[in-house]
């Protein structure tokens, strides 16, 4: 009895974690989007969208069956993708345009909260495409339902509701606890890793590579172009100390470059990235 008493206290703990991760995401996502402070909090009580809701889902491509929904009323929607559009001057924006722009920050409140969690579970974790839908699909639970209130910098608020499938917070619970705990089931002694945290670490971008003859090189001009051997659409590498650790696609923030990272390398592509 105790046995279960505290394993729902830590899926409990666990989903609270989740969903509070989740709001950071979704809140960086939007003050990213739209240049201005966004604030998302978790509401308690929160009834589900009334009238005609889209729900957008996504699956855990590391725990198959498992995943989140995040929905609300289509005006509640349409509100939120117009805010990064009014700032790009695209004030009269159609509603399939807004709701469009509205996705593009559900996908990239996602991918943050891949990136967290792949940090804290020292492995990669990444997110399927989202799927948008027109009710919550009965194989997840409502009773994980929470609310969510985004508040933007001109004090309008949208309501919104976050549902984080039971099945993800167990499959998570288990991955952390394997992750945490040695072989013999002792807790890792973090004490060294402590001593390191505020080591600084060079970290790099590479787009690609090219290899040419030294009679070319010396011929190398400026407005000379020199092709690169990867594609446009393939991620660009991202490197610590000579060892690529992840992969993601350029952004721009606040007018400077910047990497999203996509995927985090497991230890043997890493290796394989030194050969």
């Amino acid at each position: 009895m105790n046995g279960l008493i505290q394993t729902m206290k830590t899926s409990s703990v666990a989903s609270e974690m989740i969903e509070q991760m989740l709001a950071e995401a979704l809140g960086s996502a939007l003050s990213e989007t739209t240049g201005e402070s966004v604030q998302v909090r978790r509401t308690a009580g929160q009834e589900l969208p009334t009238g005609s809701p889209t729900w957008f889902l996504s699956g855990c491509s590391e725990f198959p069956g498992a995943g989140l929904l995040l929905g609300g009323s289509r005006e509640a929607w349409f509100s939120t993708g117009r805010k990064p559009l009014a700032r790009a001057g695209s004030v009269e924006a159609d509603d399939e345009t807004a709701l469009s722009a509205a996705r593009e920050i559900v996908t990239k409140a996602l991918n943050t909260f891949a990136s967290a969690l792949s940090v804290k579970l020292n492995r990669g974790i990444s997110f399927e495409s989202l799927r948008e839908l027109t009710a919550a699909p009965d194989s997840i639970s409502l009773d994980a339902l929470t609310g969510l209130e985004l508040e933007f910098h001109d004090e309008s608020r949208v309501a919104l509701n976050l549902i984080v499938d039971p099945k993800l917070t167990a499959a998570l619970c288990a991955d952390e606890k394997a992750m945490t705990s040695s072989p013999a089931g002792s807790p890792v002694n973090t004490k060294n890793l402590d001593l390191l945290l505020d080591v600084e670490m060079p970290v790099s971008v590479s787009f690609g590579r090219a290899q040419l003859p030294l009679k070319y090189l010396i011929k190398l001009t400026t407005g000379s172009i020199v092709e690169l051997g990867r594609s446009v659409s393939e991620p660009v590498d991202i490197i610590v100390n000579n060892t690529v650790i992840a992969r993601g696609e350029v952004v721009v923030v606040g007018g400077n470059f910047g990497v999203r990272i996509k995927e985090i390398l497991s230890k043997q592509d890493r290796l394989r990235t030194l050969t």
